[in-house]
């Protein structure tokens, strides 16, 4: 496209004007037009194939008498918008005489003057610099207020379904864009404008701002809802409901009813609370199934005879404790950075197990230990019931902690030993737990590192809450050691809490999920499909899923003969 050396001479037109609730129109339909008619009912009931026309034939087209020029192809556009030297709103012309018909060249100046200052009519860069000011202010409202393009939309095609027919511009963008930018800015967003002639669809997008500020209608309608939202209240309550445990674990409310029951009063004073607040725990511990009251004495409930003491071998204290060490883990705040940055924050981004490496970190890995401890004894005594291993000889409990797993399995099955293989720390504080059970010859430690060691001799490898702290392809990698180093016909069994085959629930391992996101670089919870199709794929056969205890299962393969 050739840029225009000198400016065009423009001529006020002559056309007729005519007025509708007192704003000024020009009414194109009362010339004769030369080629295009652009405002006629035939133009706008079918634009389509005139302006395809003009495009080809006629790019840069100039519309007699209103002095209007159109251009019609993409590249020519940019050309101007990026040549304000040769077509700037600086220059006065013909739209400024088709708005004021009857001024002088020479009172156009102060108009033109407003007009470039608009940010639709400005030029570059100052165009640039003024959308980018609105679109911050505009975007921020748009976060802020209860805003709903969905709603808008949705009015548009009832109407457009009513009329059975419809125009993609005149029915629905224009008015979906004007209505989205009133209701962005606070205006009221009434009904749609009254039709105006065709040759005046171009005063829409006024008639409908005038429309949306003046209308008193609601911006959207109520509608009873389908659900009650007991859903949604049970994830908000939850924030508060849970942690509360803590407290209580914190406080000692648990082994202090576990000496006697007590009333609301007693244990206000043994806990030095005031009634109101001894209330609250109360009443969270009871909802939860931990408490329970009769003739107004307070005792603790089986569930938490078995999981809330110290002295009970299945205890969750040393968990509970873990948890409240970490607190971090379990904020929004917490949670937020894990989330967007994708990477664990309770031991700041570093390995799990090489922070449990570290010589000055024993007391750290002696609390995560003991806690893991406390999680896993109940399942331990579960699991093995599940499965005939009266053929195996040695387990291997392949970071196998404080060797809860191992202690479960040769208590079930007498001909079993086991190997614990694990860090030095951690095989310090298995020691204690196999001589507490009174194990030392059936289960032994052996110091090594999964990644890099080899496997000690065994028939039978078993991984609980390993897999869960890597991505597959680590999970692949020990998958396909253990094949390697079993004997034919040994057997693999992976201890963990399973998704379903979609990741959609349940609730417990999507909620464990959230915590392997915080607590291990690429730790997550898999489903019974992909942790079955990992065994099969390094040659495990007679592959198995099998619920074993509350949210637990085992994925077990066997090593073909």
């Amino acid at each position: 496209m050739n840029k225009v050396s000198s400016p065009i001479p423009y001529s006020p037109p002559a056309t007729p004007f005519f007025k509708l609730d007192g704003m000024q129109f020009w009414d194109a339909s009362r010339v004769s037009l030369p080629k295009y008619n652009l405002f006629s009912p035939e133009f706008f009931a079918s634009p389509y194939s005139v302006l395809n026309q003009m495009r080809e034939e006629d790019p840069v087209y100039l519309l007699e008498p209103t002095n209007w020029w159109f251009v019609m192809r993409y590249d020519d556009v940019l050309t101007i918008f990026r040549d304000p030297v040769h077509f700037s709103v600086n220059r006065p012309g013909g739209v400024a005489y088709s708005q004021t018909p009857n001024a002088a060249p020479g009172q156009l100046e102060d108009y033109v003057r407003r007009v470039a200052e608009f940010c639709f009519f400005s030029d570059t860069p100052q165009h640039t610099y003024l959308r980018r000011i609105a679109s911050r202010v505009f975007m921020s409202t748009m976060s802020f207020k209860e805003f709903s393009i969905q709603n808008i939309v949705d009015e548009l095609l009832n109407n457009i379904q009513d009329q059975g027919k419809m125009d993609g511009c005149v029915d629905f963008s224009e008015p979906l864009r004007c209505f989205a930018i009133a209701s962005a800015v606070c205006l009221c967003r009434g009904t749609r404008p009254p039709q105006l002639p065709h040759h005046s669809v171009f005063a829409i997008t006024r008639r409908t701002t005038m429309t949306q500020a003046t209308s008193k209608a609601p911006i959207n309608k109520l509608h009873k809802p389908q659900t009650d939202g007991t859903q949604v209240w049970d994830a908000i309550v939850g924030l508060h409901t849970y942690p509360t445990v803590l407290v209580a674990h914190e406080l000692k409310l648990f082994p202090l009813l576990a000496e006697t029951p007590r009333t609301l009063q007693e244990i206000s004073q043994n806990l030095n609370l005031a009634p109101r607040a001894t209330g609250t725990l109360l009443s969270v511990c009871a909802s939860l199934g931990f408490i329970q009251i009769k003739d107004e004495y307070y005792s603790l409930t089986t569930v938490a005879q078995e999981y809330l003491l110290e002295t009970s071998p299945t205890s969750f204290c040393g968990w509970l404790d873990m948890m409240i060490a970490n607190a971090n883990s379990f904020s929004y705040a917490g949670i937020k950075k894990s989330i967007l940055t994708d990477a664990p924050i309770v031991y700041e981004g570093d390995s799990i197990y090489e922070i449990h490496e570290q010589e000055d970190k024993d007391q750290v890995t002696r609390t995560f230990t003991k806690g893991m401890h406390s999680a896993s004894v109940a399942p331990a005594l579960v699991w093995p019931e599940t499965l005939d291993l009266s053929g195996n000889r040695h387990l291997l409990d392949i970071a196998g902690g404080s060797g809860a797993h191992s202690i479960g399995a040769t208590l079930k099955w007498s001909n079993l030993k086991a190997t614990i293989f694990d860090m030095a720390p951690v095989c310090e504080v298995a020691q204690e737990y196999i001589a507490e059970y009174g194990l030392r010859e059936q289960i032994s430690t052996k110091v090594g590192d999964m990644w890099n060691d080899s496997f000690p001799s065994a028939d039978l490898h078993f991984y609980s809450l390993i897999y869960h702290n890597y991505d597959l392809e680590k999970n692949r990698f020990l998958t396909k050691k253990s094949f390697d180093s079993l004997e034919p016909g040994g057997r693999i069994i992976l201890h963990q809490w399973l998704f379903n085959d979609r990741r959609t629930g349940p609730l417990a391992t999507a909620g464990y999920n959230v915590m392997m996101q915080i607590w291990c670089a690429g730790g997550q919870e898999y489903s019974g499909l992909e942790l079955s199709t990992l065994l099969a794929e390094v040659g495990f056969v007679d592959i198995e899923i099998k619920p074993t205890f509350g949210y637990w299962s085992i994925v077990t393969g066997r090593k073909p003969e």
